[in-house]
Parts: structure tokens; sequence; C-alpha cells
């Protein structure tokens, strides 16, 4: 004990007598440590964490890749041309991050993040409605209406954590929505950035995204059999002529498929 104690003290001594070389190293390891935290930070967020829904090992994001390898979001026209190809493809989800000016009596307008989605992405997801319901197929159909479902966050800050805003009508970009349903605590779509999400109301020849050049859709997936391997071999296969082939792209769940 007594020498690891003159030990100590003779550190500090010589630390203290090269101050210069101390501040230098100080400054050395508060540097690395951060470095490595940020990174650590990131890696986490992309790649351990877990998605935050149900079974998240089971949903994959899926892109187009094209002839040359890269990978595509999807067009309007091929999203919907995919969907009729049947199996998992027909209840594939489609998601685009949005931006939207929220206003209402006695505030000032704020512009909020939020996603536009196809009804059926939500249920892929595994989300379950808190206060009311999903969006039907229906409300995704153009010219249905106006509909909203808000984040637990927006809810909770922005509404008071109102339990009757279902039915009830907010302002988006000048335009009245109807609330449909909240979303629980904790859930998100693109990293906890999005405060609410309406329906897609996809259209092939008209409207945001029509144009077969436009390619801004994130496409979703849930397997109810975890088997990757053989669902990229059918699907090669099977869409072999056309001039996509479809790609697979697991962020979360290759490495939550091994566990399984």
């Amino acid at each position: 004990m007594e020498s690891l104690l003159q030990d100590v003290r003779y550190g500090i001594r010589s630390l203290l007598k090269s101050r210069r070389f101390t501040l230098a190293a100080v400054l050395t390891l508060a540097l690395g440590i951060g470095a490595n935290t940020a990174m650590f930070s990131v890696i986490h967020s992309v790649l351990l964490k877990p998605w935050p829904f149900r079974d998240p090992a089971r949903v994959l994001a899926v892109s187009q890749r094209q002839a040359n390898g890269n990978g595509n979001l999807f067009s309007t026209q091929d999203f919907l041309d995919w969907k009729q190809q049947g199996g998992l493809l027909a209840k594939m989800g489609a998601h685009v991050s949005w931006q939207f000016n929220l206003s209402s009596a006695g505030d000032q307008p704020e512009r909020i993040p939020g996603g536009q989605v196809s009804y059926d992405m939500l249920p892929v997801l595994g989300v379950q409605p808190m206060l009311g319901r999903l969006f039907s197929a229906q409300e995704d159909v153009a010219g249905s209406g106006s509909f909203v479902v808000l984040s637990y966050v927006l809810w909770k800050n922005r509404y008071k954590a109102n339990r009757r805003i279902t039915g009830t009508a907010i302002q988006l970009d000048g335009v009245p929505y109807t609330v449909v349903d909240v979303m629980p605590s904790g859930f998100d779509v693109s990293n906890g950035k999005e405060l609410l999400w309406t329906p897609l109301q996809l259209r092939r020849d008209s409207g945001i995204g029509s144009s077969p050049t436009v390619h801004w859709l994130g496409g979703f997936i849930r397997l109810h059999r975890l088997n990757l391997m053989g669902l990229r071999l059918a699907c090669t296969a099977k869409m072999r002529p056309a001039m996509w082939v479809l790609a697979f792209i697991c962020r979360h769940s290759m490495m939550h498929s091994r566990a399984l």
C-alpha cells in the first residue's frame, strides 16, 4: 500500500513539473474519448439499436436494384407494379419523409417533420393504435379526404395529451386533417424525428411523384417466417425477366435473425 502511495505521489509531481506535456496528454485523451463515444453512438443508432416496434427482426426495408447493382428507391409506378405481383409484395408498405406547416388558433405556425405512408405501412411495422385506429384502405385513395396520425410526443406536448383528439381536425398546410390515431410512446419510423403521418394516396398518372423517373418511396415488408436466403432466391427466380431485381436490405434484421 505504501509503495502504491509513493508511486501516486511521484506521478503527480512529475505531471506538475511538465505542465505542457500534462495538458497535451489530457487534451489527447479527451479528444480520443469523445471521438469514440460519438462513433459508438452512430453505430448503436444505425446498426445495434432495434427498431421500436414488434418483432423488428421480421421487418425488412426493401429497395430496387438496378442492372449496375446500385440500390434505388421506388417510383410510384414501380411500387404499385411490385404490389400487383402478389405474395409478400402485395402487403408491402411505403414511406417517405415529409415536411408540414402545422397551425392552430392562438399558436404560431410551425414547420415540423413528418412522413407520408401507405395504409399498410403501419400494420407492417406491427404498431397498435393507442387511441383510435390506423389508416384504412379507403383513406389512402386520392380524393377521399385528409387524415393524420400523431406521434406521442406531438400529442403530449402540443395537444396536452388530449384523449378526445381523435375525430377532431388540425391544420396542416392550411388544410384541415382529421386525427384518426395517436402512436404509442417510443414509436418512430425515422430515428424519432417524425411527429405525424398522413396517407400517401398514390396516383399513377398525376400528383406528386407520379413521374416514372422520380424514385422517392422506401418499401417495407414483414416476414412471417424468417428465411431470408430462400426468399431472395424465390424472388430473383420469379422476377428475373423484369428490368428491376428486388434487393432486401436488412438494417437491423440480419443481426437479429442470427439469434432466431
